[in-house]
């Protein structure tokens, strides 16, 4: 399944992803994430959002055309929950985010599903003319990850 951003009332999914995740529900201290985004993978709605969107004062995908996220704590709360905690860089820029995430078992798969909030200021996504746009500076981020259980 795609991830996908919600950016006010817009909805965009990234069709090419790469993760590595070696978890253990038995020693989650252990466990390690990784996710590579290719960002020219975006699917924003429309031919117009899309091609706008790999502009400089976007993601600037001729310079940087993934995101990457490196885990570098898990923390168990119990009941199925963690706080994948790691290094997201978008744009060049690294930022320290916390990722809570419910683990459901299903079919001898487990599902990792997750939702953060990034603040797309945070990463200078949509300068200039678009810095006080109508689109909002809190991108919501949810997703759904798949892993067969050994």
């Amino acid at each position: 399944v795609p991830a996908q951003a919600i950016v006010g009332q817009f909805l965009g999914t990234f069709k090419e992803f790469l993760g590595d995740l070696d978890f253990d529900t038995a020693h989650p201290g252990a466990a390690r994430a990784n996710l590579t985004i290719d960002l020219t993978s975006i699917d924003a709605g429309s031919e117009d959002a899309n091609t706008e969107l790999l502009k400089p004062a976007w993601f600037d995908t001729e310079r940087y055309p993934q995101a990457t996220f490196e885990s570098t704590r898990i923390k168990d709360f119990g009941k199925d929950r963690y706080l994948i905690t790691g290094n997201l860089t978008l744009r060049g820029l690294t930022r320290k985010v916390d990722v809570p995430v419910l683990l459901k078992a299903e079919g001898g798969v487990g599902i990792f599903v997750g939702e953060l909030t990034l603040k797309r200021n945070d990463f200078k996504i949509g300068e200039g003319e678009w810095a006080d746009s109508f689109v909002s500076n809190e991108i919501n981020i949810q997703f759904r990850m798949v892993a067969p259980q050994r």
